[in-house]
């Protein structure tokens, strides 16, 4: 039987999309940042060297993405290196996936 996330693929980056990677981890290069209407409401969008999906972004991932690239000011994030990864996060009263965003240079020192 196929598998819904196959029959209905999301046009964002989502958690399963970086447990499909074979280390469980996706190292990604900031391309670009937008401002997209997502829903009703503006969100940042974040676009990758490495892969074709963009990313919305949640106040977490683009604070992580400020401190890699050590401003506030998207418009300087281009160019950072990043390791997307999933962890168990509570949404809703429930623990689900989530993409989360380390540096690329702190995850090699562990």
């Amino acid at each position: 039987m196929p598998n819904i996330n196959d029959v209905f693929p999301s046009k964002f980056l989502v958690a399963k999309d970086v447990l499909r990677a074979d280390t469980k981890t996706m190292p990604v290069t900031v391309l670009k940042i937008e401002v997209e209407k997502i829903g009703e409401e503006d969100k940042l969008v974040a676009y990758f060297k490495e892969i074709d999906k963009p990313f919305v972004l949640n106040k977490t991932n683009a604070t992580a993405i400020a401190q890699i690239a050590h401003s506030d000011e998207s418009d300087k994030w281009p160019g950072a290196k990043l390791l997307l990864y999933v962890a168990k996060v509570q949404y809703q009263g429930s623990m689900v996936d989530a993409v989360r965003i380390e540096s690329r240079i702190e995850a090699a020192k562990k």
